[in-house]
């Protein structure tokens, strides 16, 4: 019940309006043949009066970018976007507090817990959440409790009872058993000719991410020396025959050629992780969770009636 990649969505417009806005660049631009010269360029305002350094958001070249710009850039661009999740958060505290509905530690532990399958470690994932979506741990936290907060608006009056949650486990046994996770990294040759050559490369003792990065085709991991990242083992998105091989390997074994999509892969098995099974008490919670969501009202619908009940209204200055 891997939801990494449910819920990043729901987060990347304040991701991008959180890296613009903390990020200034200063790029000056030196003609190819010229001397850098580090003196200072004065900002042109253009014939107008001085702008207050307080009011600058960048200079490039002689031209100035002040705050203003910024904000009416950001507004028109995400402003609509971003007032909505304000006004719906709003309307969530309100409907919550109406109801006595929580979000309890344990609840956002268990949801951080789930949201982290598949890095390597916790400092791994709010890493990647910082590199990749601009959100600080804190950030993360708060948009786990206002997700969970609207599914329980949304499942309020839902009742599923225990016979439901043993019915769903006793058919998706595969869901509740121990989770592996396994680290990847290929390489991926246009010939067999060439992936034997490979592997008799690797076997002489050379690295296996610089021939990664000097033979392999595949232009989304041939840069970063052929890793795939940390993937389930039963990954829907990668073919079945690599990860068969690669979770047939110790850790640090290669094994190739194989024939896949691109080509002629090489494969090497760099991690392997297994969780232990779930036991009784958070299969039946998150069964129960699964289920009251599937017959509930969808949750975008759910805000949309929200925003409706405390007359969510947007002034246009």
């Amino acid at each position: 019940m891997n939801k990494q990649n449910l819920w990043k969505g729901l987060i990347a417009l304040q991701a991008i309006c959180m890296i613009v806005l903390t990020v200034v660049v200063v790029v000056k631009v030196v003609p190819v043949g010229d001397k850098p010269d580090d003196t200072p360029v004065k900002p042109d305002h253009g014939g107008s009066e001085a702008v207050d350094d307080s009011e600058i958001a960048a200079v490039v070249g002689k031209k100035v970018i002040t705050v203003k710009e910024l904000h009416q850039a950001l507004v028109q661009n995400y402003g609509e976007d971003m007032l909505n999740k304000l006004m719906l958060r709003q309307a969530i505290d309100l409907e919550t507090d109406a109801y006595g509905l929580a979000a309890t530690e344990g609840e956002i532990r268990e949801e951080l817990k789930d949201r982290m399958n598949g890095y390597g470690s916790e400092s791994e994932f709010y890493t990647a959440m910082k590199n990749q979506l601009g959100l600080s741990k804190q950030e993360v936290l708060t948009d786990i409790k206002y997700q969970l907060l609207l599914e329980k608006i949304a499942t309020r009056q839902t009742d599923v009872s225990d016979q439901d949650i043993q019915n769903y486990i006793r058919l998706h046994p595969q869901e509740f058993g121990p989770q592996v996770h396994i680290r990847i990294a290929w390489i991926v040759t246009g010939s067999e000719h060439l992936a034997k050559l490979v592997l008799n490369k690797l076997e002489e003792g050379e690295a296996f991410s610089d021939l990664a990065r000097q033979y392999s085709e595949d232009e989304f991991t041939s840069s970063s020396g052929g890793d795939m990242g940390l993937v389930e083992a039963h990954d829907p998105f990668i073919e079945e025959k690599v990860l068969k091989a690669a979770s047939s390997l110790q850790v640090g074994a290669v094994t190739g050629p194989i024939a896949v999509s691109q080509g002629f892969a090489v494969i090497q098995l760099q991690e392997r992780q297994e969780e232990t099974e779930l036991d009784h008490e958070r299969q039946m919670e998150r069964v129960r969770r699964q289920i009251a969501l599937s017959v509930s009202t969808p949750l975008s619908e759910v805000e949309s009636l929200l925003l409706h009940k405390y007359g969510a209204t947007v002034y246009q200055s």
